[in-house]
């Protein structure tokens, strides 16, 4: 009996570890790193919200932010896949952020250069899938 209350303890100790936002981050889950850190602020509110919270926050948007930043800058100018893959992700970081009661305790103007960017990177890139993807045209004469 004493081996399933045992068993039964662990599983709910397990249950009730929730994942965080720097856990996600040293993975490498960037955008889930921003969402469950937004989430856990939504949930504290605005009285509850301490000068630790607002550090995290800027650590953990700052290190993101540059991560995308030397992924853009080591990445070829070619792969557009990728370069807009990044632009996507900061933008949805920027949205998620965006017009919350902690939005001010961050700083959106490197995403806001970078997004600049987006516009001509998605451009280009949809003028070379349209270039390679035009079949050419042969007229045959009998």
């Amino acid at each position: 009996m004493r081996i399933i209350i045992a068993v039964f303890f662990m599983f709910l100790l397990a249950a009730c570890h929730t994942r965080t936002a720097e856990e996600a981050y040293k993975e490498g889950k960037y955008l889930e790193s921003i969402n469950l850190l937004a989430d856990s602020l939504e949930d504290k509110g605005t009285a509850k919200l301490g000068q630790k919270d607002v550090q995290r926050l800027q650590n953990i948007v700052n290190s993101v932010m540059q991560h995308y930043e030397t992924t853009l800058s080591n990445t070829n100018n070619q792969d557009y896949a990728k370069r807009i893959e990044c632009y996507q992700n900061l933008l949805a970081m920027k949205l998620r952020l965006s017009d919350r009661f902690y939005s001010q305790e961050i700083s959106f103007l490197i995403i806001n250069m970078i997004l600049l960017n987006y516009k001509r990177v998605s451009q280009k890139s949809t003028m070379t899938m349209v270039i390679l993807s035009q079949e050419p045209i042969v007229k045959v004469i009998e």
